[in-house]
């Protein structure tokens, strides 16, 4: 008997984790995408190795140095640190680490939902929507995704213990709540929201502090989420001296067309891409979705308006930071907002009244499910290797010039020069002043041992990005190869002082005795 009660209790989440390996496994054969994998991972393994956690936690996440980084992410490094302890750059353990921490995020969603808002019927239908919805694919499929499903598991976690706190007064649990937002923190910046929607939480709940200790509670939570916050202000500050939070711009009226084509991604998930841009974007989805949902929401009668207002704020605060990026569209960033929606459709009819001891909505749920799990399937192999990833790229975004060039540098590293050459020149054409272009160009040119054309595409490289260090270093290669050892050394000097990291730098100017 208590055999069968406990089995009971773990069944769903033993069924989560076994159609999660099974809907992602395929990823475990995946190569890297090249975009941000390359240099998080690849270009950093000897820095992961030599500096240690004090590097990792004093630095920006792509170790770029003083007042060349935004980012701050160290406890990303550290899983990819681990995972590189384990296999080094084999991508196997990489990809096995992005697949565990999905599974791990689609159990607390169960967890948090059965035990604080809705059914367990409802709680595990929802849990298995977060599984299988192809929108999180890219936060699986591609190993940097991992800031999202590991920000949201620390986000989770943190919830729940402030919400078993408010339960019980218990100060074991408020300490456990302010552990795991200030793991948030060192993951990704919009743990800063948490306190927010936490607040929210207390006042559009009927569950307050106890009476006796209201005021008291009230004021330490305060404190210890002021607390949290300043170490990890503090700490980035140190490490990214040049880049305060306020440099953050204000959300662009042009940006917030992004929050209709996410709508649509997650109610009609048929229009997915592995680099998608605003302009190359659909709004009809976003807006049939919204039409669809508003429909839903007038035929719900005697809404919960606390909690759908709750949910519906979650979706909206955790999206906020991603509406302060240039181009906010990649569809990992949906990881945690989407669990705000969720809660909101939990609401409406015809979930709130779905009656589970029925066949036909087991049938619809289990239909629903199958066609989120084949369209997942589908889309996860964009991301299977470099070059896979970028054509597909520039099918989903044709107008972007960064995917064209990158499609190119796929095909350069591939041996293809001349299909290479006819994406830099499509780049180009699309943004003549795209970063990076001239210097694959260059790249191309000094191959065919045309040194003059490589030297004038390099310098109109260093026009439009004097701060790039590579291009430095290929130029310093170009001089030292034509015997210009003065010019090389110069070179290769500027290129290690805008990248101490830089390995080609710092190794010419060893040879050239200028170090």
């Amino acid at each position: 008997m208590k055999l069968s009660l406990n089995f009971k209790k773990i069944w769903p989440y033993l069924t989560l984790i076994i159609l999660g390996f099974l809907l992602y496994c395929q990823t475990l054969a995946f190569s890297y995408s090249y975009l941000d994998d390359n240099n998080l991972i690849l270009d950093n393994q000897k820095i992961l190795h030599e500096a240690g956690l004090a590097k990792i936690f004093t630095s920006d996440v792509f170790f770029y140095g003083a007042g060349n980084g935004f980012y701050y992410r160290p406890l990303l490094n550290v899983s990819f640190l681990l995972d590189s302890l384990f296999g080094g750059t084999n991508p196997f353990f990489f990809h096995l680490t992005n697949l565990i921490l999905h599974l791990i995020a689609a159990c607390l969603v169960f967890l948090v939902f059965k035990k604080y808002f809705l059914s367990r019927e409802t709680s595990y239908f929802l849990a298995l929507v977060f599984l299988t919805h192809p929108v999180l694919s890219q936060a699986v499929a591609w190993i940097p995704g991992r800031n999202d499903s590991l920000l949201t598991i620390f986000v989770l976690a943190s919830f729940y213990f402030f919400l078993k706190f408010l339960r019980n007064d218990k100060i074991a649990y408020l300490w456990g709540h302010i552990v795991f937002f200030t793991l948030a923190l060192f993951v990704k910046e919009t743990a800063v929201f948490l306190p927010l929607v936490c607040l929210i939480y207390y006042f559009l709940s009927d569950y307050k502090f106890s009476k006796e200790n209201r005021q008291d509670n009230f004021l330490l939570t305060l404190a210890l989420w002021f607390g949290a916050a300043l170490v990890w202000y503090l700490f980035r500050t140190v490490s990214l001296p040049d880049n305060s939070l306020s440099n953050l711009a204000l959300v662009g009226w042009h940006n917030l067309g992004a929050v209709l084509i996410y709508f649509g991604k997650i109610i009609l998930p048929f229009n997915l891409g592995v680099y998608p841009t605003m302009k190359d974007s659909f709004y009809q989805p976003g807006a049939l979705a919204f039409l669809i949902f508003c429909l839903a929401l007038y035929f719900t009668p005697k809404l919960n308006w606390r909690r759908f207002s709750f949910g519906l704020l979650w979706f909206i605060i955790f999206l906020i930071p991603t509406l302060l990026n240039s181009d906010p569209s990649l569809e990992h960033r949906l990881y945690l907002p989407l669990i705000g929606l969720l809660l909101c459709l939990s609401e409406i009819y015809p979930l709130r009244d779905v009656s589970w001891s029925k066949k036909l909505p087991k049938i619809m749920a289990a239909v629903i499910i199958i066609i989120l799990a084949s369209l997942t399937l589908v889309h996860c192999r964009h991301f299977s290797d470099r070059i896979s990833f970028w054509s597909e790229a520039v099918l989903n975004s044709p107008h972007s010039a960064f995917v064209h060039n990158n499609l190119g540098a796929m095909y350069y590293l591939a041996g293809d020069l001349s299909k290479a050459k006819t994406q830099y020149q499509e780049a180009l054409k699309l943004d003549p002043k795209q970063n990076l272009v001239h210097n694959n160009l260059g790249l191309i040119a000094a191959s065919a041992k045309d040194f003059r054309e490589a030297e004038s595409e390099y310098r109109q490289e260093l026009e439009i990005n004097p701060g790039y260090d590579n291009a430095w270093a290929n130029l310093g290669i170009l001089y030292f190869n034509l015997k210009r050892l003065s010019e090389a050394k110069a070179a290769f000097a500027e290129a290690y002082r805008l990248n101490p990291n830089n390995q080609q730098a710092y190794n010419s100017l060893r040879i050239l005795g200028a170090n």
